[in-house]
């Protein structure tokens, strides 16, 4: 009798499925990877379905919706990094993430590794920079911003916020010309042009400081 139970329980341990399941000590997650097969999956197309996962999250208005969707993303961006562990693009996405939901070690933990791949990627600068920007911590922004403009990360958005460093910075002379850029980009923002008519070439005040 005992034989039998020992044998059923270790053909349910051995037949069990793969979990998937949130790493208390991190805040992370991860798979039971003795249990797991990652062979099977296609990147490209997790890829594809971490994005719009993503960006449907960005659009939710429900937190829970919101959580439950960039949570599936993460569960994507896990797959793929298990099968190819240095790809750049699904370390960003992953550190994007943690920096959505404010899990600020876990963001620049992923984004240090993206870092020590490639230190000049134009991504992970905006990203990083973008993290930084959020937090009004703008010196640094602009440093990671200007590294990755520096290595062909040209949006609006980049443009923008650039700008948007430039103006709280004080250096309206640089704030103005990449508001003026931003606008060539997308000049359905309104705002942006009577922000341009309306800003000073210079600030004396702040170029009085740089000469010092």
């Amino acid at each position: 009798m005992i034989k039998r139970i020992v044998i059923a329980l270790l053909s349910v341990i051995f037949t069990a499925s793969p979990s998937l399941c949130s790493n208390t000590k991190t805040g992370g997650v991860e798979f039971h990877d003795y249990l797991f097969d990652y062979s099977k999956y296609n990147t490209a197309e997790l890829k594809t379905e971490a994005g719009n996962y993503i960006n449907n999250a960005i659009k939710e208005s429900d937190k829970n919706t919101k959580k439950k969707l960039l949570h599936a993303a993460l569960k994507d961006y896990y797959i793929i990094l298990k099968i190819s562990p240095k790809d750049i693009h699904s370390l960003n996405r992953t550190a994007y993430i943690y920096d959505l939901e404010d899990r600020n070690m876990l963001a620049k933990s992923y984004f240090a590794q993206s870092m020590n791949l490639d230190e000049n990627n134009p991504e992970t600068n905006y990203l990083v920079g973008d993290y930084f920007f959020k937090r009004r911590d703008f010196k640094r922004g602009l440093r990671y911003f200007t590294n990755a403009y520096e290595n062909g990360y040209n949006t609006y958005d980049i443009n923008y916020k650039l700008g948007t460093i430039y103006e709280k910075l004080g250096d309206l002379c640089n704030a103005k010309k990449f508001y003026e850029i931003a606008y060539e980009k997308d000049n359905s923002k309104s705002f942006l042009a009577e922000k341009i008519r309306n800003m000073p070439e210079e600030n004396p005040e702040y170029h009085g400081k740089g000469r010092k």
